[in-house]
């Protein structure tokens, strides 16, 4: 009974030093966190570097029931300067959100040490350089921010085989290059991704269809060529899809109209080719379709030949005008859209009523 006492207090006093051991490496990776973003100097620093970052209840930090770091929240805090590359100090890590801030340099490649790390986001900061690869072997990360920075490269080369991801937001960036058909086909818990304004070249992969759970795709202000895909039809929970401002070049595909959800599709500023498909007319709940600055051709569908379903357009939309479909606003002659269909498109006449110059004029001129 003695003996056994013994042994389980050598065990509670052999577990007490690993925790303790294990809180002193965590606090001392905060601390450097600290020291290397200028923290005297952070909007808030409540507590830091007083005892314990859990106990002593840092700004910022939360932790388990178990005292261990789960949480570093320093959004718009004024971090400055560079991180550390201590974040495998934090093995327990689940969420990271740094942003709003002025931090510089590189993204520490110890986050791909963090087995736990569910979320990251490093928004709004002045970080360059590529996703370290690294950052691949985080097969828990599950929503990633790297919004409006100045990272380059290919950034799907670290992220491609994360099938654990449901949101990407990447966009306001300098990455480029082709998208790699086969990182989207891991990416099968994918709700939104969010790659604008970068400079991607090259088709849009037909593998976006892998992405059964998508409502949200924003590709504009890129520089994707080619067709738009006709397997974006087959994402039936697609509620946005904007891919205008690119240099896609082909006709649209029918196929287009089997999106059953989509509510918001932006094709404007690119050089699609030839007839609107009528299957466009099975999108019951769209909201705006805008194709401006296309070369669109050829006879407008039966669907937008049809005062009724220009009304019920009009009634979806709470709007005064039957075109709204098209036309995103006809009530301000400075939109840039209030001639939705007409920059560099050309339909056959007759036009229907709603478009032409007896309407609105969002149509005209039209060829006999």
């Amino acid at each position: 009974m003695k003996l056994a006492s013994l042994a389980a207090l050598f065990a509670l006093a052999f577990f007490t030093r690993q925790t303790s051991a294990a809180t002193d490496a965590e606090r001392d990776a905060l601390m450097a966190i600290y020291s290397a973003t200028n923290g005297t100097l952070w909007t808030n620093n409540a507590n830091w570097g007083e005892g314990d970052p859990c106990s002593g209840r840092w700004f910022g930090v939360g932790c388990s029931s178990s005292n261990r770091v789960v949480k570093l929240f320093l959004a718009r805090n004024g971090l400055r300067r560079e991180l550390p590359d201590i974040f495998h100090s934090l093995p327990a890590l689940a969420v990271l959100d740094l942003d709003h801030n002025s931090l510089s340099s590189t993204i520490p490649p110890s986050l791909g040490a963090v087995p736990s790390l569910i979320s990251l986001d490093l928004s709004w900061n002045a970080l360059s350089g590529g996703i370290p690869p690294q950052l691949g072997r985080s097969h828990a990360l599950a929503d990633i921010k790297l919004v409006q920075n100045k990272l380059t490269g290919q950034p799907f080369r670290a992220l491609g085989e994360l099938s654990s991801l449901r949101t990407i937001w990447l966009n306001d960036n300098n990455f480029s290059g082709t998208l790699d058909p086969l990182s989207f086909e891991n990416f099968t818990s994918l709700t939104y991704m969010d790659l604008s304004s970068n400079n991607f070249t090259g088709p849009v992969p037909r593998s976006v269809a892998s992405m059964k759970f998508l409502e949200k795709l924003y590709l504009h202000d890129n520089r994707f060529s080619g067709e738009i895909p006709p397997d974006v039809g087959s994402l039936k929970r697609l509620k946005e899809l904007f891919l205008h401002n690119n240099a896609l070049n082909e006709s649209l595909p029918e196929e287009l109209g089997n999106a059953i959800s989509l509510k918001y599709c932006y094709l404007y500023d690119n050089d699609i080719q030839g007839e609107i498909p009528e299957a466009l007319g099975r999108l019951k709940f769209i909201e705006r379709l805008w194709m401006s600055n296309n070369r669109l051709s050829g006879l407008l569908p039966p669907f937008l030949q049809s005062p009724f379903w220009a009304a019920d357009m009009r009634r979806r939309k709470k709007a005064f005008s039957p075109a709204v479909f098209m036309i995103p606003s006809l009530a301000s002659s400075a939109s840039p859209y209030s001639n939705n269909l007409r920059r560099n498109n050309l339909f056959e006449c007759p036009l229907p009523a709603w478009c032409s110059s007896a309407g609105s004029g969002a149509c005209v001129p039209c060829v006999a």
